[in-house]
């Protein structure tokens, strides 16, 4: 009990240190808790201590991160494209690291491992980056999250193939599946329950716990309980209140996680060799696949970008298996440890410069978007959702500005209509903005309001943000956040800034956005 107690005790004062760090140089902080775990290692911890730590830990962040998902990301409407892309990234990664590892001499065991770590990328990443963007029903942001989200379930699946053979592999589905069959009834009852936090802590991680049980008593790998367990959860409002009551909790457990996987660390030659080629997989093939097979769908070239730079770091359900199956050990788990502090690093600058690389592809490619509008004194209504094309019905010249090729194909008949990216320069020269008299973003995101508010054009400018924005910060003519939409305050932004005669659409935005609340 002492060793554990000081272990945990020096766990957390490093993990301390590495969240300053992480503040002070604005980077990833999984990235400095695992570079606190390497130095930690160097002192040699009870492994035995350690695994306890790091399997305690990891199904809570596994669960953190199943609950964050979006509830439509279980749509199967919205799944095709990212299917489809998942797939091509995940075999053509998985093959050619497996049949490189073993290449350079490695066992066909260690070699088909090292292909399954660099093929899964991590939903905490992706959803978080996403997330600390207000971006997250974006379209690049649902790609990207329905990716890693069926990267998950291959990891489970293929993880409990391995402890159980084809009755781990359906037990691992199964556990998924009675999930989902559960998700809307709990959400019902959660919304009526209208209890404390301390009610919603209380009962997620008693579900975790349930799962996590039934998952190791049956052996079948303990992500798969804890993903089932997150996903139960990830039903608005349910996730809402659950994630809330979470958050300490979240902190200390992703903290203790990272530092004592980083603590398990061994260096070795062949450990180092795993862990470049692990790499070479998750962060710098694995996008590259990402981004063609999304083109190849007919995604914006923008879109196809920060999405595939979203799936770039390995998925916490890998590490966690790391210290909950016999089959990593030795220069494998401390290959696959190193490869994770490479990546996590790789995509937090990924995360900070995917305008620039976006821009570096375009000056080096011909995309097919090309298309422009010759209009003047039009109105530039970015988004096609229900908003978007109830005020481009509300304008006669009007350009339709958005990224999902299946929303504009529903934008008004009689409007002009564009595919591309609202952050991209090229796409705002192709709709003429510099003679536009409106521009209207019905787009609810921090970055499409803070470039439009930076455009230098003499149009009206009117913008959603997301939740992280004080719209009064930016030069808007009218901004809402999405803290700000009750009925009050609508009628108090959009009260203003809308030319007489308008007084119908007014009216109709006000109950629009109330309705999104």
């Amino acid at each position: 009990m002492t060793e554990s107690i000081i272990i945990l005790s020096t766990i957390l004062f490093a993990a301390s240190i590495a969240a300053l760090i992480s503040e002070f140089l604005s980077i990833s902080r999984k990235f400095c808790y695992l570079s606190a775990g390497l130095v930690l290692s160097l002192f040699e911890p009870s492994s035995g201590v350690l695994t306890g730590l790091v399997q305690l830990s990891g199904i809570f962040v596994v669960f953190s991160a199943g609950s964050r998902l979006l509830p439509e990301t279980f749509s199967t409407s919205q799944m095709g494209t990212p299917l489809i892309s998942t797939v091509v990234r995940t075999s053509l990664v998985w093959i050619l690291v497996s049949f490189l590892t073993y290449l350079l001499g490695f066992d066909t065991p260690v070699s088909v491992f090292a292909g399954f770590a660099a093929s899964i990328n991590s939903t905490a990443v992706a959803v978080g980056s996403i997330g600390e963007k207000a971006e997250r029903r974006l379209s690049h942001a649902r790609l990207a999250e329905a990716s890693s989200f069926l990267d998950d379930i291959a990891a489970i699946t293929f993880l409990g193939f391995v402890a159980g053979g084809r009755v781990g592999l359906v037990l691992a589905m199964c556990v998924l599946g009675v999930s989902f069959l559960l998700k809307s009834r709990l959400g019902l009852f959660l919304e009526d329950l209208e209890a404390s936090e301390h009610v919603y802590l209380f009962l997620g991680v008693a579900t975790l716990l349930i799962f996590v049980s039934v998952s190791a008593g049956l052996r079948f790998g303990l992500a798969a309980g804890a993903l089932a367990a997150g996903a139960l959860f990830s039903q608005y409002p349910a996730d809402v209140d659950v994630l809330e009551s979470i958050k300490p909790l979240e902190a200390f457990f992703s903290s203790v996680f990272f530092v004592s996987l980083g603590s398990l660390y061994s260096f070795s030659a062949g450990s180092s060799l795993l862990a470049a080629l692990i790499f070479a997989g998750v962060a710098v093939l694995g996008p590259a696949v990402s981004y063609s097979s999304l083109r190849s769908t007919g995604i914006s070239p923008h879109q196809s970008v920060l999405a595939a730079l979203s799936l770039c770091s390995i998925s916490e359900i890998v590490l966690l298996s790391l210290v909950s199956t016999e089959v990593f050990n030795g220069a494998l788990t401390s290959g696959i440890i190193l490869a994770a502090l490479g990546s996590s690093l790789i995509s937090s600058i990924y995360s900070a410069y995917s305008d620039r690389v976006y821009r570096l592809i375009e000056s080096t490619s011909e995309h097919s978007d090309t298309s422009e509008v010759d209009l003047q004194n039009h109105v530039i209504v970015v988004g096609s959702g229900l908003i978007g094309r109830k005020v481009a019905k509300s304008f006669d010249a009007t350009v339709v500005l958005e990224n999902d090729k299946s929303k504009l194909e529903m934008a008004p008949e009689d409007s002009e209509t564009l595919l591309g990216d609202a952050r991209d320069d090229r796409a705002w020269s192709r709709c003429n903005v510099s003679d536009a008299n409106k521009i209207i973003s019905t787009v609810r995101s921090d970055s499409v309001a803070e470039k439009i508010a930076t455009l230098d054009v003499e149009a009206d400018k009117y913008a959603l943000t997301g939740s992280k924005r004080d719209s009064s910060m930016l030069d808007l003519d009218i901004g809402v956040t999405q803290e700000e939409l009750t009925e009050h305050k609508i009628k108090e932004k959009l009260g203003r800034g809308f030319d007489e005669g308008f007084e119908g659409l007014k009216k109709d935005l006000i109950k629009q956005l109330k309705d999104l609340t």
